[in-house]
């Protein structure tokens, strides 16, 4: 077994994004496939371009909260502006609608590789926060955490390729006030110019 722990810079400005850059170069030697969980997803063009050349290579899911399921407001916002640039990424998107707001931060490589930590694939932790990752070469670890992981997928529906969803037919969608809709998306036009802070 080995162990690595990955850190953004501890400085209180505007950092290096250490940990996703990390996180990338392991994606990219993928051989099989990458699952990635995180709560939210707020990404740039240099995100986007990164997941698309790992999504050439191999399959990637990333499973987030749904709109209606999170619990961070600002980020709820912003994802339902850029839901179509994720799937031009050539991700799976999974959104949970589990009931209870999801907050693993994970990723799993292929059949040997995974890591957990504070990061969040988000503006905020990728250039504002000292986040951190552990990552650890173990099969057996990984499959453990990736049988974790896939438990919770089931709560989930998939975002298609025409911006529609596939949702299993136990799944019920929380039912949200329109004026909540309404503020959504009110607040996450309001936030592009600081959506680094999300």
């Amino acid at each position: 077994m080995k162990i690595t722990l990955v850190s953004n810079p501890t400085g209180i400005y505007g950092k290096e994004p250490v940990v996703f850059h990390t996180m990338s170069v392991l994606m990219k030697d993928a051989k099989r496939s990458v699952l990635i969980h995180t709560p939210y997803a707020v990404f740039n063009d240099y995100m986007y371009d990164t997941m698309k050349e790992i999504t050439a290579r191999v399959p990637v899911t990333m499973m987030i909260n749904s709109v209606e399921n999170g619990d961070n407001f600002f980020a709820s916002s912003d994802y339902p502006m850029h839901r179509d640039a994720f799937g031009d990424t050539g991700m799976e998107i999974l959104e949970y609608d589990g009931g209870l707001s999801y907050h693993g931060k994970s990723l799993v490589i292929d059949d040997e590789l995974c890591a957990v930590g504070s990061y969040n694939f988000d503006l905020r932790s990728t250039y504002l926060d000292t986040e951190l990752m552990l990552v650890i070469q173990s099969p057996e670890l990984t499959a453990q955490l990736e049988e974790y992981m896939v438990s919770y997928q089931k709560d989930c529906r998939r975002l298609l390729p025409d911006g529609t969803y596939e949702i299993p037919e136990h799944l019920t969608i929380a039912d949200v006030p329109a004026y909540k809709r309404a503020a959504w998306k009110v607040v996450g036009f309001v936030m592009q110019p600081f959506r680094f802070l999300i």
